[in-house]
């Protein structure tokens, strides 16, 4: 299990908890956690838990997301070297970014890396968009729904994971 999330259920009438779980594969990509591995968290957690608490062990959602962005350079730096750099800045600071069930994805983040480029003089339009495809997770997520209304954060909601599962890939830069 990579990442966990215990929240209490507010529709139960008890003391429930839901206990989110992913699990990463050998890639280190999220994954849902296998029934086997959650039979076995069962068990471990019934020897610690409260007699009257109840617990459900569910799958945490991943929404795997892609950034697209657009710089503006110099008109006497090479335009290529420049998206070159500032791709290679934004994979090796969302390469390994591993987040945490709830936690928002904040646009400054981007906006930070990219400034501290020497050939960027501005950073324009900055998207996150919400990948799909057969090497995705397949959770249906509305991202302008889970955008603040200042539109500087993600926020999604407890059980849900936020991923760049390709950096490479998903991370894609163009020169204005």
């Amino acid at each position: 299990i990579k990442r966990a999330n215990i929240v209490q259920d507010k529709n139960s009438f008890k003391r429930n908890l839901n206990l989110y779980v992913v699990s990463e594969n050998v890639n280190g990509n999220l994954i849902s956690t296998p029934t086997a591995l959650k039979n076995n968290l069962k068990t471990w957690i019934s020897n610690y838990k409260m007699i009257n608490d109840t617990i459900d062990i569910l799958d945490g959602k991943v929404i795997n997301i892609a950034i697209e962005y657009e710089i503006m350079v110099d008109k006497e730096e090479n335009r290529f070297s420049a998206i070159s750099q500032a791709n290679s800045a934004m994979a090796r600071r969302f390469s390994r970014r591993q987040f945490d069930f709830g936690e928002p994805f904040k646009f400054s983040d981007i906006f930070q890396v990219l400034k501290n480029i020497d050939s960027v003089l501005d950073v324009g339009d900055v998207r996150v968009i919400k990948q799909s495809g057969p090497s995705y997770s397949d959770v249906d997520f509305n991202i302008d729904a889970y955008t603040t209304p200042d539109g500087r954060s993600i926020i999604p909601p407890e059980d849900y994971i936020l991923e760049i599962k390709f950096p490479s890939q998903d991370i894609r830069g163009s020169v204005k």
